[in-house]
């Protein structure tokens, strides 16, 4: 209980042998990747490759409230030479369609040119540019595709990959008009984390440094043993870390969203 910040820290990084604060154990893992991670140079590649073509950016905010004007951004690459950027919207269940500025299914609107940007990583400029879909009524769900052209040339759709890294053609993105309410349940619950494979998988001891790294055990059937111990403690909600599958014991580095890892 008296324990200082350092100490804990000290404890946390598996310095179960005594050395001392000053020669605390450093864990080399990275739990969301960089760079400087073993598969750094993938996601170098990954980034690089974001910045080339015609890309999406999230709608921003997250959110769309009735009757909201919903700001679109889209980032065109070096690589890709545009005049004109157009986005096909529909609202009434059927995918949109278009070409060149001419709507088939639901409605166009038109971008306009804000940012130029240097980026490194391409070692070239990128383009930003923006547009508004009018407000719609609360229970909509919208869609859209995003088509950059040139006068002289060809068109160019967002590409955007999906949960097992395949691109559509022409990417469909959506959101739905809805105001956020969060549940009843959830105004008062008090919510306990459970990292799921060190909740179970090592008992009343730390871990040595060389295991901190390492799959320890822990499983969602050990979580489902426990839930009357979570539930002592006056919880009401349990929070998961990820458990698909994946390559580290943290799970923020899934390999495979339809596959879970018991």
């Amino acid at each position: 209980v008296g324990a200082s910040c350092n100490e804990s820290a000290a404890m946390a990084n598996g310095l179960a042998d005594g050395d001392g604060i000053g020669n605390a154990h450093v864990m080399d893992d990275f739990v969301f990747g960089g760079v400087e991670a073993p598969d750094g140079q993938a996601l170098l590649a990954s980034e690089r490759k974001s910045k080339l073509g015609i890309h999406h950016q999230p709608v921003d905010p997250t959110t769309v409230q009735p009757q909201t004007p919903v700001p679109i951004s889209v980032q065109v690459g070096p690589d890709v030479l545009v005049d004109r950027v157009a986005v096909y919207v529909s609202s009434d269940g059927r995918p949109p369609s278009g070409s060149r500025g001419v709507p088939t299914i639901g409605f166009v609107v038109e971008c306009s040119p804000v940012e130029t940007l240097w980026e490194p990583l391409v070692w070239g400029y990128v383009q930003v540019w923006t547009a508004e879909v009018p407000g719609l009524p609360s229970g909509t769900h919208v869609q859209y595709q995003i088509e950059g052209w040139a006068d002289a040339g060809g068109s160019h759709w967002s590409r955007e990959e999906k949960l097992d890294s395949w691109a559509e053609e022409a990417c469909v993105h959506s959101y739905t008009v809805d105001p956020p309410e969060p549940p009843d349940w959830a105004v008062e619950a008090v919510v306990y984390h459970v990292f799921v494979d060190r909740f179970t998988g090592v008992e009343g001891r730390w871990l040595e440094p060389a295991e901190m790294n390492e799959f320890t055990g822990g499983t969602l059937a050990g979580v489902t043993q426990r839930l009357g111990y979570i539930e002592a403690l006056g919880v009401t909600a349990v929070w998961l870390s990820p458990f698909f599958q994946c390559a580290s014991y943290h799970g923020y580095d899934t390999v495979d969203y339809y596959t879970v890892d018991p």
